[in-house]
């Protein structure tokens, strides 16, 4: 059960107040002390997540830029950027990253014939 705008719902339906219910009664001491503590200092228990973005850019053989981006929640996390596909904005070449002795590495992987 829970207290919404003055209402108490269960299983999202409103349900009417009842003299001597119990749950509504422990419900409203709850939402008392929950709110004397609002305003005389309520102790907040902030959750961190970190999250690195990883980046990075090479040039195409026709020198235009690729860029490269993914997250990570670990600072030590270069692989996030492995196997990684893209293409060119140029069309003709098709490059993936990949890991090699720990070292992030990029090849071509798919070149287009000259028209």
């Amino acid at each position: 059960m829970e207290l919404k705008n003055g209402q108490f719902f269960k299983n999202g339906v409103v349900v009417p107040v009842e003299f001597g219910n119990e749950e509504q009664i422990k419900l409203l001491k709850e939402q008392g002390i929950y709110l004397d503590k609002l305003r005389n200092g309520l102790e907040l228990n902030p959750i961190s997540e970190i999250s690195v973005t990883y980046t990075d850019i090479f040039k195409c053989f026709c020198g235009l830029q690729i860029f490269l981006e993914n997250e990570s929640e670990r600072e030590d996390d270069e692989e996030c950027l492995s196997e990684i596909t893209r293409k060119c904005r140029c069309g003709k070449h098709t490059f993936k990253t990949y890991m090699e002795c720990g070292s992030l590495m990029v090849k071509e992987i798919e070149h287009a014939p000259q028209s």
